[in-house]
């Protein structure tokens, strides 16, 4: 059965293949023309990149590297804050802030309602420093061949779709 749901009919994103035991032709959704299957592929993609440019450049993880760039912008943050402004589970900004501390690029202190607040550490400034110039790199490299108005749109999806999910 065809549905028609945001103006997009089904087939815009099925393919017809062949059921390899038994012959039988079935739809599907295609690699290429479905949103949701390219955005989480390429979502992989770039993190597996970061994983490798990440431990390579500054001996952290993917996770490390956020805490770091979130605290600068947001500093005394929970771990509660810290997960919702990250869109992260708490127990993933625990074990971050926790390493954090542990180089000594970090620390917490007293007690807010919702717990320990957090902050980068002169290290964590310093080391900062160094990761924020490598990351804009990056991004220029990433948004090579689209204009302001281009990545501006890109993101207003992203808002968007984003917005469909918390919605759910």
């Amino acid at each position: 059965m065809t549905g028609n749901w945001a103006g997009f009919d089904d087939d815009d994103f099925s393919v017809v293949v062949e059921d390899v035991f038994s012959s039988v032709a079935i739809k599907t959704f295609s690699q290429s023309k479905t949103p949701s299957i390219r955005l989480v592929s390429t979502a992989n993609f770039y993190t597996r990149s970061l994983v490798r440019a990440y431990l390579e450049q500054f001996g952290m993880n993917v996770m490390d590297v956020r805490m770091v760039l979130m605290l600068a912008r947001a500093p005394d943050s929970t771990v509660t804050v810290s997960a919702e402004m990250l869109g992260v589970d708490k127990a993933a900004v625990s074990r971050s802030v926790a390493r954090l501390e542990e180089s000594g690029h970090a620390t917490g202190s007293g007690k807010s309602r919702k717990g320990k607040v957090w902050r980068l550490t002169p290290s964590g400034y310093e080391l900062h420093s160094r990761i924020y110039p490598a990351l804009i790199e990056r991004q220029k490299k990433l948004l090579k061949g689209m204009t302001p108005e281009d990545v501006q749109q890109f993101n207003a999806y992203l808002e968007i779709i984003r917005s469909n999910l918390e919605a759910q």
